[in-house]
């Protein structure tokens, strides 16, 4: 069983990868807060408090030049902050 690392309160860098449909590849990195934790089911509830970094990648791994990025995907990553997620102690 996983044992929960962070504790109510705690901030941390969570960093998510998106393949996007044109194959491009989508990395962001939030800063979170741990609001509470769900033991029966090994997670953290965090809040996305910001958006620390971000990038987006072809489909060989190469970074786009900013004013190529997908603003549309860009749109959604942003309006994830201040949402609530559940996360796997693991991350």
């Amino acid at each position: 069983m996983p044992i929960a690392q962070r504790i109510i309160g705690e901030n941390f860098p969570l960093q998510f990868a998106w393949h996007l449909p044109d194959g491009d590849y989508l990395r962001s990195v939030f800063d979170a807060e741990v609001v509470d934790l769900v033991p029966q089911a090994d997670k953290y509830i965090v809040i996305l408090c910001r958006l620390m970094a971000g990038r987006q990648e072809d489909a060989d791994g190469q970074l786009r030049p900013t004013a190529e990025y997908s603003k549309e995907y860009w749109d959604l990553v942003r309006g994830l902050v201040g949402r609530k997620i559940t996360v796997a102690y693991e991350a």
